[in-house]
């Protein structure tokens, strides 16, 4: 919430981005709405007889701000991974970087990336990288 405006004394107050649940009706479902609230006194000449509150439906706005992180955060990581992926040599290190970049792109709990290698007398083993997101570290 932030103080708007203030006229003799007595402030407007905004609330920004508030999740609420509407329902018309008993026999309709809940709908989960975002709304941005004005909140203003009613004056009259004895003083504040009342508050004014409007809201204004704001969900579309919400969601696309949502929308515009997550895209900034996925464009950081492909960023951030490709100057990784272009100045690293070290093949071990190249498939731990993309483990985690995969971890964190596609918002899994856990990611593993298994490849075989041939060592210098031609024997084939198995390796593997693992990632655990951020919030499971």
């Amino acid at each position: 919430m932030r103080i708007a405006t203030r006229e003799k004394g007595i402030a407007s107050v905004v609330a920004s981005h508030v999740p609420a649940r509407l329902q018309a009706s008993s026999d309709v479902p809940a709908k989960e709405v975002v709304l941005d609230f004005i909140y203003e006194p009613v004056i009259d000449e004895t003083g504040i007889i009342g508050i004014f509150c409007e809201g204004h439906d704001v969900t579309e706005t919400h969601l696309a701000q949502q929308a515009l992180a997550r895209e900034k955060e996925r464009l950081e990581i492909l960023n951030r991974i490709g100057s990784q992926l272009a100045s690293e040599l070290d093949l071990d290190t190249l498939v731990q970087v993309a483990t985690d970049a995969g971890v964190a792109l596609t918002g899994a709990q856990f990611g593993a990336f298994f490849y075989n290698v041939t060592n210098e007398q031609g024997e084939r083993y198995m390796l593997y990288s693992a990632s655990w997101s951020r919030a499971w570290k």
